[in-house]
């Protein structure tokens, strides 16, 4: 009988263990589960935001991008009507010889290129249709000038030391040429207002 109540004994202690094990196994599943929960919940979160901070980056990106487009665009399209204001202003200048005024105007390049070189030779360089007028102007003036017909411009003309190594551009196109940049800004603010 002893071996009975033994073997019940141990199926008893058996089972007991069995449920224990069990019990044991279930509530560390449980807490395995709740764990890897928690651990996919953060790694969601985590994700989620990451995806919010890098949409976020892209949506910058692509308002710095836009913005950078329009201000390229605008500041070609000005660019172009500036352009367009100056070879509209060439444009006119172009019958400048035809005005009662030219030589009055030629008369002052003529006088400011001598003062600016202030030399006793002086070569002047002009265009061939200027040459008559050039001329009774330097006699006018008591001027001792080589006259060299050799540019081609709307109006205006180049002096230069005998050698050529100073040169005093004063022909319409270049003065306009040098004024383009200091306008600009005028300019613009005109058509743009900025």
């Amino acid at each position: 009988m002893k071996l009975d109540q033994l073997k019940r004994e141990m199926e008893e202690h058996s089972a007991e263990e069995i449920s224990r094990i069990r019990t044991d196994s279930e509530a560390e599943a449980a807490r395995s589960r709740e764990e890897a929960g928690t651990k996919a919940e953060s790694i969601v979160r985590r994700t989620r935001e990451q995806a919010a901070r890098t949409v976020a980056r892209e949506r910058v990106m692509q308002r710095y991008k836009a913005a950078h487009e329009a201000k390229t665009a605008t500041t070609l399209e000005q660019n172009r009507l500036f352009e367009m204001a100056f070879n509209a202003a060439r444009h006119e200048l172009e019958g400048i010889r035809n005005a009662s005024s030219y030589a009055t105007t030629f008369r002052r390049l003529l006088e400011e290129a001598v003062r600016t070189l202030d030399e006793q030779d002086i070569r002047l360089h002009i265009d061939t249709r200027d040459a008559d007028l050039c001329r009774s102007i330097v006699d006018e003036l008591g001027l001792h000038c080589e006259i060299v017909e050799d540019i081609t411009c709307i109006g205006g003309l180049d002096a230069s030391s005998p050698d050529e190594r100073i040169i005093v551009r004063n022909t319409l196109e270049s003065r306009l040429e040098r004024s383009k940049e200091t306008l600009r800004m005028g300019v613009f603010s005109t058509l743009f207002g900025d």
